[in-house]
């Protein structure tokens, strides 16, 4: 079904009810237009999944939460994913995301993000298409940098002129299929036909698909107390700081791991949060087919359990969320104790 056939059959108040919660859910999203119709439309398929129970897309499959919609009209099957255009590499990225003991509630989950690895092109392509791949499709419009150009430029303009001898960046990202889970987003960099990575940059973004921010290293060393500058959750504080730490095992991608840390005074306490995420390398036939619309229902419901825990509404329809959120699978579940 297309996104208007969906609105159509749930109609228009449910439909706006659920780009609400979305955006209110992430609230760097500046409004709830802003949130499009094809995000929407795949977190109601998520939910009709969910209840149809379709064989589980995850691990941590979500349950059905969101009780004001109606049941999916007969017939309904979930749309396919297109056809790779070319052999890409694949990676199920399996994050460890825990708020540690200096943050309340303490807790922690292990998550999946399927990604796949592009080369960009010299040149911004004209039609917006990086890649048609197994788990969806990237487009230039999901990303900060859309090519080794733009590229290039960003880190003279930041580290200077010998950046001109930029010869290949790779994008490791999660890809669109209707909607997008944008979180995360690798750049590996090469200079002078180098074998292995010269540089590494991450892209960090929203749960409703948009790259944010970008946050650049002049080689593979670390991130260091970076301002997060933008708020990915209703419980990140502008002035929190990231810190970055990136493993490669010759040209691939091992682990990243990112802390969060809260500034007090003059200093920084923490880290608050702490995301660690292995990159475990797949094919077209073997990474994980999860829809971007599954992701967000699952950190919504996650959100709404937090919130709960904390005493505060930190999300729409809460009560609801966080029922389906207790059903998931935690490492530490958190409670208001």
């Amino acid at each position: 079904m297309t996104p208007a056939e969906i609105k159509n059959h749930v109609g228009d108040a449910a439909f706006q009810k659920v780009r609400s919660l979305i955006s209110k859910a992430w609230r760097s999203t500046p409004a709830p237009q802003q949130v499009g119709d094809a995000a929407v439309a795949s977190t109601i398929e998520s939910e009709w999944r969910a209840r149809q129970r379709l064989g589980p897309p995850t691990r941590d499959a979500p349950a059905a939460a969101l009780s004001f919609l109606p049941a999916p009209p007969a017939g309904w099957a979930s749309s396919a994913l297109p056809a790779e255009q070319a052999p890409f590499k694949y990676y199920d990225c399996i994050a460890e995301h825990f708020r540690t003991q200096t943050e309340k509630p303490h807790s922690g989950f292990e998550g999946l993000l399927p990604q796949v690895r592009v080369s960009l092109p010299e040149q911004r392509p004209a039609d917006s298409l990086l890649a048609r791949t197994a788990i969806g499709y990237v487009w230039t419009q999901d990303h900060l940098l859309g090519s080794i150009s733009e590229v290039r430029a960003r880190m003279q303009q930041r580290y200077g002129a010998a950046y001109a001898d930029i010869t290949r960046v790779d994008l490791i990202s999660p890809a669109r299929m209707g909607g997008r889970f944008g979180a995360i987003g690798l750049y590996l960099g090469y200079r002078n036909h180098s074998a292995v990575p010269s540089f590494y940059a991450l892209e960090a973004g929203l749960a409703t698909g948009a790259a944010v921010r970008l946050y650049t290293v002049p080689d593979m060393g670390k991130i260091n107390k970076e301002p997060t500058a933008y708020l990915p959750t209703p419980f990140v504080e502008l002035s929190n700081v990231y810190d970055g730490t990136m493993t490669v095992n010759a040209d691939e991608p091992v682990s990243l791991v990112v802390e969060s840390y809260r500034k007090q005074g003059s200093a920084f306490v923490g880290p608050r949060v702490r995301v660690t995420v292995h990159y475990e390398q797949r094919t077209a036939a073997t990474v994980t087919k999860l829809n971007p619309g599954d992701i967000t229902l699952m950190a919504a419901e996650r959100i709404a359990l937090v919130g709960k825990a904390l005493g505060e509404v930190a999300i729409e329809q809460q009560g609801l969320l966080a029922a389906a959120g207790d059903t998931l699978p935690w490492v530490k579940k958190p409670h208001s104790s």
